[in-house]
């Protein structure tokens, strides 16, 4: 598992609290992202996410930078709130070997998307 907040790199996340003093990703906009250096991919076909929005988007998990090589897409609908969490699974494209992974955000309306607590890669 990947804990959301653990991230390299980023650009335009914020790290938030909710009310047990658990940490995540938030105000997440079009053109943020968030970088994990060194992460496994290898047999990896599944990405599950924990996540909270009161809003419509996408995330993009990517490799090679943050406008790289797409490997897999979730589409966020709202859960009822930023601290209503779900979770879901999507099927990842094949990428081979240790990899820089990225997670880019989208919102046709130009909103933040919600919060991301973790994600985790899942083999077959």
């Amino acid at each position: 598992m990947i804990e959301a907040e653990k991230y390299g790199a980023q650009l335009g996340v914020a790290i938030a609290s909710g009310s047990t003093g658990a940490q995540y990703i938030g105000a997440l906009k079009p053109g943020d992202w968030t970088a994990y250096a060194n992460v496994n991919l290898t047999g990896m076909t599944k990405a599950e996410f924990k996540f909270a929005s009161d809003k419509t988007g996408i995330v993009r998990l990517r490799i090679g930078g943050p406008s790289g090589t797409v490997i897999g897409t979730l589409n966020i609908a709202s859960t009822g709130g930023l601290q209503t969490w779900k979770t879901a699974q999507i099927a990842l494209a094949p990428a081979a070997g240790i990899q820089n992974l990225y997670l880019t955000f989208e919102n046709a309306a130009g909103d933040e998307i919600g919060n991301i607590d973790y994600f985790k890669l899942l083999a077959a």
